[in-house]
């Protein structure tokens, strides 16, 4: 996790799918809430995006809260799971870092 001046990063690698894994996932994204900054997950490093990943990105929504964006670039597994479930509209998605902070600047 980092914080830029004008967003939360949570930066993700390999697979998180065990329950570990998604509980320091959780407990990031609602740091990051805490923030009052828009929370954004780096999910270049992700190799297979997972079913349990996918909801635990989603559960900030169950709160009340707004949903973290999506960095990539995104893979093709990643970009797929969100297209086959319905929910790549849902999350703002960017290439990168960089655009995100600049859209964020922006808001």
């Amino acid at each position: 996790m980092t914080e830029w001046s004008s967003i939360f990063v949570v930066v993700l690698q390999g697979a998180p799918e065990d329950a570990e894994e998604l509980e320091l996932v959780d407990l990031a994204l609602e740091l990051g809430h805490f923030t009052r900054k828009p929370v954004v997950v780096d999910l270049y490093d992700v190799g297979f995006f997972t079913a349990e990943l996918l909801c635990a990105l989603l559960r900030p929504a169950r709160q009340g809260w707004d949903l973290p964006w999506l960095v990539g670039p995104l893979s093709a597994t990643t970009r797929h799971r969100l297209e086959i479930t319905g929910t790549v509209g849902a999350f703002s998605v960017f290439d990168s870092l960089p655009e995100a902070e600049i859209y964020a600047r922006n808001l």
